[in-house]
């Protein structure tokens, strides 16, 4: 069944250099996929009014990850950068009149279609013009998050590695907070032993 996304577009980023995994994590294999790969199937079980995969090195393999989920690419030239210049990259292939945007990281492979849809409902329930949706699990803000629109500017000027919770950081009156009793959507893999926890992790499900 595919969930809405009722005027708001997603940025699956996915462009990180991996320094701390020593080698392409977002191709490393994960049941009948690769983790790049599960990310890109949780995004597509929605109908976004727009959607694209920000891409790193290396960028042909990344490339055919993302036609073989039919999703729409760019390709990052300069990841060093950061996490903010993949962020602007993604926005400014993104459409106008937008009522808001999910960041998706391309490292959170065990983030589901139940989540997003959980962060869409609490979105449109708030119906705040300035809202921010944050997952919460054990007093941390965690990701994905989801912006409203009229955030874009200030999202499209980070600079950095850190992203958007430059954003949220200093705009608390803003955030919605949706507590998640789960841990493991927010598993991200940095190093081999994440991959090895987040591999037990879907095995077990």
């Amino acid at each position: 069944m595919v969930e809405r996304g009722n005027g708001l577009g997603v940025v699956v980023l996915a462009a990180g250099r991996a320094v701390r995994m020593g080698r392409p994590k977002l191709l490393l294999e994960l049941g009948d996929d690769t983790l790049l790969g599960h990310v890109l199937r949780t995004a597509a079980c929605f109908d976004w009014s727009g959607r694209i995969a920000v891409i790193g090195e290396p960028r042909g393999p990344l490339e055919e990850v993302c036609r073989k989920h039919a999703f729409p690419f760019v390709h990052n030239p300069d990841p060093g950068t950061g996490q903010s210049g993949s962020l602007r990259l993604g926005l400014s292939n993104l459409p106008d009149g937008l009522k808001g945007f999910l960041f998706l990281l391309g490292d959170q492979p065990l983030v589901g279609v139940d989540l997003v849809a959980a962060m869409l409902r609490e979105f449109e329930k708030a119906a705040k013009p300035d809202g921010i949706v944050v997952p919460h699990h054990g007093g941390q803000a965690c990701s994905p998050v989801l912006f409203a629109a009229c955030w874009r500017e200030a999202l499209s000027r980070l600079e950095g590695d850190r992203g958007g919770c430059q954003v949220y950081k200093y705009s608390p009156q803003a955030v919605i907070p949706l507590p998640w009793k789960d841990c493991r959507p927010f598993l991200d893999i940095d190093r081999w032993e994440d991959y090895e926890q987040v591999r037990e992790e879907w095995m077990s499900t």
